[in-house]
């Protein structure tokens, strides 16, 4: 089943979402809300309230937090290294590239991409600037999902 577009997001995007299936035991009419958050992300609300992010890039749907109460620093971490692994991957810089760009050693960038530790602020700051994007699209940032 097809639902029409009818949160302004890109077509090709809400085209892939629709596709996806992945709706967790509901179906693409349960969602209530959609919002286009990145060039591959769309967040979306489901009808029994809970709050979703699709990317495209990766194929990937993942539970977020209705606000910030219900952010547990677990959640924090994942989400930033979900964001992380899915920011580097549509870059298409290789983890090599990305050490020599930024002096993080390419061991300590796939520790990060695989969750196994959490990048400082500064290591952050170094990779948004590789990536040409902002230390915001690695984190929970509350205005983004509303």
């Amino acid at each position: 089943m097809h639902k029409e577009n009818s949160f302004n997001i890109d077509e090709w995007l809400w085209d892939e979402f629709n596709l996806s299936g992945v709706f967790y035991g509901q179906t693409i009419d349960d969602v209530v809300y959609a919002k286009q958050i990145g060039e591959y992300e769309i967040c979306f609300v489901m009808d029994n309230n809970k709050k979703y992010i699709y990317d495209a890039s990766q194929q990937y749907t993942r539970r977020i937090p209705n606000d910030f109460n219900e952010l547990t620093e677990k959640w924090f971490h994942k989400d930033a290294h979900i964001r992380l692994y899915s920011k580097i991957r549509q870059s298409g810089i290789r983890q090599s590239e990305l050490s020599e760009m930024t002096g993080i050693s390419q061991g300590t960038i796939s520790n990060y991409m695989n969750g196994y530790t959490s990048p400082t602020i500064d290591n952050l700051f170094k990779i948004a600037k590789a990536l040409k994007c902002r230390v915001e699209d690695f984190i929970y940032v509350e205005d983004v999902y509303k």
